[in-house]
């Protein structure tokens, strides 16, 4: 008896318990030549406050069941087709959907959600590519964080312009229903790791990171050439030998490159967080590695196909033992 006692009060609270609620809000199902009210308090006969017009969008703070009726509470979002003040309306009028720009904590950085199950929302954090996006990161985040915002609100803080990659996320996530997630990717997770250790005063910082049996190959042009590659073990790294070592002649003056370790990590782009642009790529042809990934990382302050500055940066890796270390690197520049 005890037991369909407590089965009938856990079926009763689930029955009662108020659904997440939704993050944007567009208007329909009114009049073309009509709006919908917002009220002061969730009822009809509460003070008009203000009038979204047809097939405007707006933000939602929060949802009610008000007797037979579910009223939410809702706010502006810029240049969405209302400006009026927060309050109430009637969300039999409103089209209820979680896809749209969103503040994370109050924070705004371009972040895409895609939709939201059970409290948790899928939120496209990053994407990469300056045409056609190429991968994008995506998290898990609770719908408690968000807010909805209009793509200016959700510019970074004194960022200029707007959010502009809403159709390129679409078009990327049509293509890839599956969708790639960086952070999903142990090998990439492991080269972020990496991006974080080269350090040209200390080299052995990185020695962790390469490969145990198969070293790492290093390449001081923006390709892998065997006959001037150099191959490096762990322990070279942390045997640190300040020696100058050849790594080819320069192109036209033939002049010879001679670098030591540490110069030559310092010639590497490795700020994580100027990172502007990465995707998978394919095996270089040079390295024979059936089972490697390889990534391909950019640098730049403009577009990148305005700055002659931009830096990038090849790295392979492979898996032993259950976990991924580089095994080859290389530059990539701007060549004329």
């Amino acid at each position: 008896m005890r037991a369909l006692w407590i089965v009938a009060i856990l079926l009763a609270s689930l029955a009662t318990a108020r659904p997440i609620d939704p993050l944007f809000g567009r208007v329909s199902g009114v009049a073309e030549d009509d709006t919908l009210n917002v009220r002061l308090h969730p009822d009809p006969r509460a003070r008009k406050v203000g009038a979204v017009p047809p097939h405007a969008t707006v933000g939602i703070r929060e949802c009610r069941r008000i007797g037979c009726s579910r009223w939410c509470r809702i706010f502006s979002l810029a240049q969405n087709g209302y400006d009026g003040p927060a309050g109430w309306v009637n969300a039999r009028y409103l089209k209820l959907s979680d896809r749209g720009y969103v503040l994370i904590d109050g924070r705004g950085n371009c972040d895409y959600t895609l939709s939201c199950s059970h409290g948790i929302c899928d939120v496209v954090t990053a994407y990469y590519g300056a045409g056609a996006i190429h991968a994008v990161d995506r998290q898990r985040i609770a719908r408690s964080r968000l807010r909805a915002a209009g793509r200016f609100e959700a510019l970074e803080k004194n960022g200029e312009g707007y959010c502009s990659g809403e159709e390129r996320i679409l078009d990327w996530l049509a293509k890839h229903p599956g969708g790639y997630r960086f952070g999903d990717d142990p090998a990439w997770r492991r080269l972020t790791e990496a991006l974080w250790h080269i350090d040209p005063e200390h080299p052995e910082a990185l020695a962790p990171y390469i490969h145990p049996r198969r070293g790492l190959i290093l390449s001081y042009f923006p390709r892998f050439a065997p006959e001037v590659d150099r191959h490096f073990t762990p322990e070279d790294f942390v045997r640190n030998d300040r020696k100058k070592i050849l790594w080819g002649v320069t192109e036209g003056t033939g002049e010879e490159i001679r670098l030591s370790l540490r110069e030559f990590l310092r010639t590497l782009p490795r700020d994580p967080d100027r990172l502007r642009e990465r995707r998978r790529i394919d095996i270089p042809r040079k390295l024979s590695c059936r089972t490697c990934r390889a990534y391909l990382l950019y640098w730049y302050d403009r577009p990148r196909e305005e700055d002659p500055g931009w830096q990038g940066l090849v790295a392979v890796l492979a898996p032993w033992k259950g976990r991924w270390y580089l095994v080859a690197l290389r530059r990539d520049y701007w060549t004329i």
